[in-house]
């Protein structure tokens, strides 16, 4: 929800330097780069994105390795997570920038922990691990890379930018969705220019916006009502915050085209749109990897093995 700026982001000082003579594996630097690329992250999903082959105390050991080494951090709760979430360091940032030269606005703090960690939690969802062709652009991407990653118009100098966007695809045909959450309700100018970020984009279709409450659902729809924006309020398909952190994907939207439906239903419903026959994102819900509290493991007999708990 940041402004880009119009200049470039002059290059930031290289300072890497080893906290610790363990050499780094793959699946440690796919978790920093998961780090940069969503903001912010729980102990469930790094394990997913990393470890997932490995004992679930094997998993914690590893994570908490790269905080003892000083790559990532936890962060503080807040009054709206109820469990530990994870952000890259200075340090962990660096190796990320190994890999990549297409970065031109060097930024990798989270923008506010909840927030960007419920758009992470809308956005992913139960697509994360479906068979589904998608593809995620998420508000870091969109701040930071170089605006040929992207379709035309998803980033401008100035103005909006989404807390994500996702295609779809299915053959020769796709579809986009906008993300977007706001816990706190800012002013009119900013949501004017969220309304007009949109209305000047033809292929993102519909808009998943997580509000904190009712009271901030309606005063979003008065400052729709003074835009002058051409796009379709009833795009604009708000989730409470409570039902989302009870139902996570299944809870319903309580405002816009598709009031009544889960979100699930409308992901569905637009693959069918797309020719997908059989488009169901299954019954195992994702809930517990984004939304369950996860307590240290307990050492268990297996898991003291020294093959099981030593870090390579």
């Amino acid at each position: 929800m940041s402004r880009r700026n119009s200049k470039r982001t002059s290059f930031i000082k290289r300072k890497f330097k080893r906290t610790s003579s363990r050499k780094l594996s793959i699946h440690d630097i796919m978790v920093l780069d998961f780090l940069w690329t969503w903001k912010v992250a729980n102990f469930a999903m790094l394990v997913q994105v990393g470890y997932s082959k490995k004992s679930s105390w094997w998993a914690y050991k590893a994570i908490r390795q790269l905080q003892k080494e000083k790559y990532i951090q936890s962060l503080p709760r807040g009054k709206y997570l109820d469990h530990e979430v994870f952000a890259l360091t200075h340090l962990g940032f660096e190796v990320v920038l190994m890999d990549r030269d297409d970065i031109v606005e060097y930024r990798y703090k989270p923008h506010a922990p909840a927030h960007d960690y419920f758009a992470t939690c809308l956005q992913l969802g139960e697509l994360w691990q479906s068979h589904w062709d998608k593809v995620f652009f998420t508000e870091q991407m969109l701040s930071s890379l170089k605006r040929s990653n992207f379709p035309k118009d998803y980033v401008r100098d100035e103005g909006h930018i989404p807390d994500g966007i996702t295609t779809l695809s299915f053959g020769l045909k796709q579809i986009s969705f906008g993300i977007e959450v706001d816990l706190n309700l800012k002013d009119a100018e900013r949501y004017g220019m969220t309304f007009r970020y949109y209305g000047n984009l033809r292929d993102i279709h519909f808009v998943f916006w997580l509000v904190r409450n009712d009271w901030m659902y309606d005063k979003i729809s008065q400052f729709y009502k003074s835009s002058y924006v051409q796009k379709d309020f009833a795009d604009f398909q708000f989730i409470r915050l409570d039902d989302f952190k009870k139902d996570f994907w299944n809870a319903k939207i309580i405002q816009g085209k598709f009031k009544g439906h889960s979100i699930c239903k409308v992901y569905e419903n637009a693959m069918q749109s797309l020719g997908k026959s059989e488009a169901s994102l299954g019954q195992n819900s994702n809930r517990a990897i984004f939304l369950k509290s996860t307590k240290s493991p307990q050492i268990s007999t297996s898991s003291q093995s020294s093959d099981e708990t030593k870090i390579l």
